[in-house]
């Protein structure tokens, strides 16, 4: 393995969990929601959320340099294990309690 594939392999890790911590904070809010019958995304969810989506790009970026740059099993197992811990990994308690506690500073709710 290359120091370049050793390099995009970092920054997916790295990229991959951001994106999965914004993911969390989504669905905490998402769960909220729900229960409260009504969207609360907008004011809860934290201010850097909109950047995720560069983030998106990068880890995907990575995938496909690696891809075409070493062999193709070490982004598919990449992708699986990413899937796998936003399917399997509940949501932390601890967001579900950052978004009570943000719905209570804000005094809109």
């Amino acid at each position: 393995m290359t120091n370049d594939v050793i390099t995009a392999l970092v920054l997916f890790i790295i990229s991959e969990l951001f994106v999965i911590n914004a993911f969390f904070e989504q669905r905490a809010a998402l769960n909220v929601s729900r229960e409260l019958g009504y969207d609360i995304k907008p004011s809860v969810l934290p201010s850097w959320y909109p950047v995720t989506n560069i983030f998106r790009i990068l880890s995907w970026g990575c995938l496909i340099y690696m891809f075409f740059m070493y062999a193709w099993y070490l982004p598919v197992v990449a992708l699986i294990i990413s899937f796998i811990v936003t399917s399997i990994i509940p949501v932390p308690k601890g967001k579900y309690v950052k978004m009570y506690k943000k719905l209570s500073d804000s005094g809109k709710y």
